[in-house]
This record gives C-alpha cells, sequence and structure tokens, in this order.
C-alpha cells in the first residue's frame, strides 16, 4: 500500500486556519518539520510515523504562531489519509504521545484526499486545536518581556 502525505503548503493551509492569519515562517524549518511524517526503511507505520509527526513538527517551531496545534492538525490528517485515526484523547496525544493511531478505514481507495483530511480535521478535532492553540499564544505572551 503505498502511503499519502501532506505538502508543505497543506502545512501552511492548516497553520492559517488555526491562527486565523497568515504566519511567518522559516521554510527550511517547515520543510524539515514536514519530513517527519516519512517512516524511512519502515514507511508503511503510519501510527509511528504520525506520532513522530506530531512530535518533529511541533519541534521545528517553523512558524511565528500556532506550532503545536498546527503539528496535532497535520498528523492527524496524514493518519486519515492513510485510513487511520486517533483511539484516544487529541490532547494528550499531542502532549505526551499517549493514544493510539488506529486503522479506521480498510478500503484504501477511499481515503480522502489531503485538504479534505484537513478540514475533516479541523471539524472533528477543532476546540481541541483551539485550546492547544490558546495554551500555546498564552505561554508565549507570558515569555515576553514586560513593556
Amino acid at each position: 500500500m503505498a502511503l499519502n502525505y501532506l505538502t508543505v503548503q497543506d502545512v501552511i493551509w492548516l497553520n492559517t486556519q488555526i491562527t486565523g492569519t497568515p504566519q511567518a515562517f522559516d521554510y527550511a524549518r517547515l520543510e524539515d518539520g514536514v519530513f517527519y511524517q516519512y517512516g524511512y526503511g519502515n514507511s508503511h507505520d503510519v501510527p509511528a510515523q504520525a506520532t513522530r509527526f506530531v512530535a518533529g513538527l511541533a519541534k521545528k517551531q517553523a512558524f511565528a504562531a500556532g506550532n503545536r496545534a498546527t503539528a496535532l492538525a497535520a498528523s492527524l490528517a496524514f493518519a486519515a489519509v492513510n485510513g487511520y485515526g486517533l483511539d484516544g484523547d487529541a490532547t494528550t496525544w499531542a502532549e505526551r504521545g499517549e493514544g493510539k493511531v488506529v486503522r479506521v478505514e480498510e478500503d484504501e481507495h477511499h481515503f480522502p484526499a489531503p485538504a479534505l483530511a484537513a478540514q475533516d480535521v479541523l471539524a472533528q478535532y477543532g476546540d481541541v486545536i483551539r485550546a492547544v492553540y490558546q495554551a500555546e499564544s498564552q505561554q508565549r505572551m507570558a515569555l515576553q518581556p514586560a513593556p
């Protein structure tokens, strides 16, 4: 089975939807972060690749805002375009890697396109993604020096 992947543009679109405005980004870091969805040597282990993707994309901090929330949405979209979904709490999975990415669609001819999967993820996990983004924004504001 050939896997489907998100593009850099898919991830930029997700970040813009999550933050509400286009964010400045470091293209090299973003591209490096997007590569975390690939599984070198074992490119058919979607659960491991999705878990690596959420952590790796967030770690790269490519965007001016919304990195953790974007990583969560992108990794869930990657799982969805390959017939997988999250069995467990999305927040816990994003923060601690707990929970499982499991097969939910057996017919590989009915996997959604990346853009549709991204839209579905935002609809299904919107509350969790917004909460992660708000927590990230509050943390970023707390680290800024006072005027």
